[in-house]
C-alpha cells in the first residue's frame, strides 16, 4: 500500500511549530528517497536539521563524476547499497576530485610512464581494464590524450580509492570553528594564532564579489577540495592542489594554505552557518570530519538579547560608515550614543533567529558526537567571563596530547583581555529599554533582560 506523509496543521488558525514541521519534512524527505510519489513538504527545499538540502539533484546518477568514480574503482553495486546522502556525499567528492583530476599537471614520469610495464608490475594492486580507462577518458573530456598518459594519471587518481577516505594523515591537526555572526568567532580567532602551535585564520569561504560587483559563492566541490588541501599531509604551499584554485576569489583560501603547510602542530579555520555550512553537512562535511579526525569547536552565544544588540549596531554603525562590512566587532569603532532597539514582532523575530542558530549548532554537535567525531561547545559568555580558562581549554581539544608541540613559556594568562566595544549592560546602553522590557515580559526571552546585570524599570 501506498502511504503519503503531509504536515498539516492541526488547526486551521494556527501555524504548526517549527520542530514539527522539521519532523515531518524530514519525514518526506525520507518517504520520497524511498520512492514514495507525493508528499506536502517542497522536496526543492527539503529540510534535514533544519538545513535546505535537495535530495534528487545531489544524488542522481549521471555525469563525467561518476565516470571518475568507476574509473578509480567504484562499482554500481556499491552504489546501490548506499541512501541518498551518502550519494550526495559522494557526488560531491567525486565532482571535487575530477576537477583537481582536470587541472593536474603531467609529469616527466607520467608522459615516459609505460602502460605495458604498469600492467605487468607485480607490485600493482589491480589491473586497468579498458573499460576504466574509457570511463576515465571520458570523465577527463580529452579524448585525444594517449593511453599510456591516461593509464598513468588513472593510477594516480586510483590511489586514493573510490571513498577518499585513504587521505594520509598529516602531523598537523585539522581543525573548524562552526558558528555564526557577532559570537565573538574574529576574536577567538586572534587569540588562538597567539599560540605558538596553533594557526587559525577567518573565514576562508566567505563569499566575494567579482567584477560586476555580484557576490560569488564558493561551489560546494571547490570547498571539498579546499578542505582535502588542508587535510592532505603531502600538500605543500609550494604545490597548489590545482590550479582551479589561482582565481582572486580564493585567494584568502592560498593564504590559509601556506600558513597550514608551514604550520606542523594544528590549522584550522572559523565556517559560518552562512556560507553554506547546513547543505555541506548534510552531504558531505560531517563524514569528512569523522574520517578525517578533524576538530569541531562549536562556538554559541547564549545571551541572544546582547547579540540581537550587537548585531543591530554593527548594522547601524555601517550604515553611518564607522566600520566597513566586514569589520570585527571587538576592534571597531567607539561606541556611538545610546541608541533605541526594535520592539514588537521585529525583536522577536530577531531574537528567535538566534535561538535557533544555536540549535542548530547543538543539533550538528548531538550528530557528531553520535558518529565519534571530535566536538567542543564553547560560548562567548565562557570566553568573556574566564578568557584564560577558556583558551586554553580550547587550545588543548585543538592540540590534544600533540608530542611536537613546545609551547616553552606561553601563557593565555600573560595576555591582556583584550577590548570590547560594549561593556555596559544593557540598560545602560539602549534607550527605549523600558519597551523591549514590556515586550519581552512573559515571552521565553524575558530571562535574558537581566542575564548581563541589567536593572529592570
Amino acid at each position: 500500500s501506498v502511504v503519503a506523509c503531509t504536515a498539516q496543521s492541526s488547526s486551521p488558525t494556527a501555524a504548526p511549530p517549527k520542530k514539527v514541521m522539521r519532523y515531518f519534512a524530514a519525514m518526506c524527505c525520507a518517504w520520497v528517497a524511498a520512492g514514495g510519489q507525493t508528499c506536502s513538504v517542497d522536496m526543492k527545499n527539503c529540510t534535514h536539521h533544519n538545513s535546505p538540502f535537495d535530495v534528487s539533484e545531489h544524488a542522481r546518477v549521471d555525469g563525467p563524476w561518476f565516470d571518475y568514480w568507476l574509473a578509480v574503482g567504484g562499482e554500481t553495486k556499491t552504489w546501490d547499497a548506499m541512501d541518498d546522502h551518502q550519494r550526495a556525499w559522494l557526488r560531491v567528492e567525486m565532482t571535487a576530485r575530477l576537477a583537481g583530476a582536470r587541472h593536474a599537471e603531467v609529469t616527466v614520469t607520467q608522459r615516459k610512464f609505460s602502460l605495458n610495464q604498469w600492467l605487468a608490475s607485480a607490485k600493482s594492486p589491480e589491473k586497468l581494464n579498458e573499460a576504466r580507462l574509457e570511463a576515465f577518458r571520458k570523465a577527463l573530456h580529452k579524448k585525444n590524450i594517449k593511453t599510456d598518459e591516461l593509464a598513468a594519471r588513472l593510477k594516480h587518481e586510483a590511489k586514493l580509492g573510490a571513498t577518499g577516505t585513504t587521505l594520509s594523515q598529516p602531523d598537523r591537526r585539522t581543525f573548524l570553528i562552526l558558528s555564526f555572526q557577532r559570537t565573538g568567532s574574529s576574536w577567538l580567532t586572534e587569540e588562538l594564532m597567539l599560540h605558538p602551535c596553533i594557526t587559525c585564520r577567518e573565514e576562508v569561504f566567505l563569499k566575494r564579489h567579482n567584477a560586476s560587483n555580484l557576490y560569488e559563492h564558493w561551489p560546494e566541490e571547490s570547498k571539498y577540495r579546499a578542505l582535502v588541501g588542508l587535510i592532505d599531509g603531502n600538500i605543500h604551499a609550494t604545490t597548489p592542489l590545482d590550479t582551479g584554485f589561482y582565481l582572486e576569489k580564493y585567494s584568502g583560501y592560498n593564504k590559509t594554505r601556506e600558513d597550514c603547510a608551514a604550520a606542523p602542530q594544528a590549522c584550522g579555520f572559523k565556517w559560518m552557518v552562512s556560507q553554506g555550512v547546513p547543505k555541506a553537512w548534510d552531504s558531505w562535511f560531517l563524514r569528512m570530519a569523522v574520517d578525517h579526525d578533524i576538530g569541531l569547536v562549536f562556538l554559541h552565544r547564549t545571551n541572544v538579547l546582547r547579540r540581537y544588540f550587537s548585531a543591530y549596531d554593527k548594522e547601524r554603525r555601517i550604515k553611518k560608515k564607522h566600520v566597513s562590512a566586514g569589520g570585527k566587532g571587538h576592534q571597531a569603532a567607539p561606541r556611538l550614543p545610546d541608541f533605541p532597539l526594535p520592539v514588537g514582532s521585529a525583536l522577536i523575530k530577531g531574537l528567535e533567529e538566534t535561538y535557533e542558530l544555536n540549535e542548530l549548532l547543538d543539533e550538528w554537535q548531538a550528530e557528531a558526537d553520535e558518529h565519534g567525531a571530535r566536538t567542543l561547545r564553547v560560548s562567548f559568555e565562557e570566553m568573556v567571563a574566564d578568557k584564560s580558562r577558556a583558551l586554553k581549554s580550547i587550545s588543548k581539544f585543538i592540540l590534544g596530547d600533540h608530542p611536537w608541540c613546545d609551547a616553552g613559556k606561553f601563557s593565555y594568562e600573560a595576555l591582556d583581555e583584550g577590548k570590547r566595544v560594549h561593556n555596559h549592560p544593557l540598560s545602560d546602553n539602549v534607550t527605549n529599554w523600558k519597551d523591549v522590557v514590556k515586550t519581552l515580559k512573559g515571552t521565553m526571552f524575558e530571562k535574558y533582560l537581566t542575564m548581563d546585570g541589567s536593572r529592570l524599570p
